[in-house]
């Protein structure tokens, strides 16, 4: 896990993203904030098989900028709704 990065979850939203600029690196977690996937870093540039990370609904993850400057493009089903402390995996 990351330092000071706790992993959320968007309950009823599965998700999508992009990164057109720097790099992003995530990770998916169990319900016990055991990892259980380390997803492929997703830099710009790279093969067309890579350029987005998709987040089913209810998957606990942790997601952070590789580098300054890094641009992440994230789409999601319905309205945005600010998650709150149910959200945050108690690490």
């Amino acid at each position: 896990m990351y330092p000071s990065l706790k992993p959320y979850s968007s309950k009823l939203d599965k998700k999508c993203r992009f990164c057109p600029e720097g790099g992003i690196d995530e990770k998916k977690h169990s319900q016990e904030s055991e990892m259980v996937k380390a997803v492929k870093e997703l830099e710009s540039g790279i093969s067309a098989e890579a350029v987005a990370l998709n987040v089913p609904a209810g998957q606990w993850h942790a997601v952070r900028a590789l580098e300054s400057g890094s641009l992440i493009l994230e789409m999601k089903e319905g309205a945005y709704e600010p998650i709150g402390p149910e959200d945050i995996l108690a690490i």
